[in-house]
């Protein structure tokens, strides 16, 4: 979402979900300081922020609570922060995790797709 003119599939799968009201588009809340983190550092500080404020308006943010983390920690991933994103689109009931590294949710209890594979199903 961030870097969308690098990653123009990125761009299309929010846009995507924008455009059909039949699709929700989710935020894990656990992503939302990486994605700050990302975000400051092509961006001035309140261009950062008033784009995390677009985001968490235009998309669903999933919450990490205490039960969220509990279950990012039974799924066993090698990255805890990926094992973060897949339970909390578990605990979200997601049918997606769109990501552009699928080949780390091969283990997750939600498929994950890549931004074009998610374009060409929609």
């Amino acid at each position: 979402m961030a870097r969308w003119e690098k990653f123009p599939e990125s761009y299309g799968v929010y846009n995507a979900v924008l455009q059909h009201p039949s699709h929700v588009g989710c935020l894990p809340a656990c992503g939302y300081t990486t994605l700050y983190y990302v975000l400051v550092k092509l961006l001035s500080e309140d261009r950062a922020r008033q784009t995390l404020d677009h985001f968490v308006r235009k998309l669903r943010l999933l919450p990490f609570d205490v039960e969220t983390a509990r279950l990012a920690q039974r799924l066993n991933f090698e990255d805890l922060e990926d094992a973060a994103i897949a339970a909390t689109a578990m605990q979200g009931q997601c049918d997606r995790i769109v990501t552009r590294n699928v080949k780390d949710f091969s283990s997750s209890p939600i498929r994950a797709v890549s931004p074009a594979q998610l374009i060409g199903s929609l």
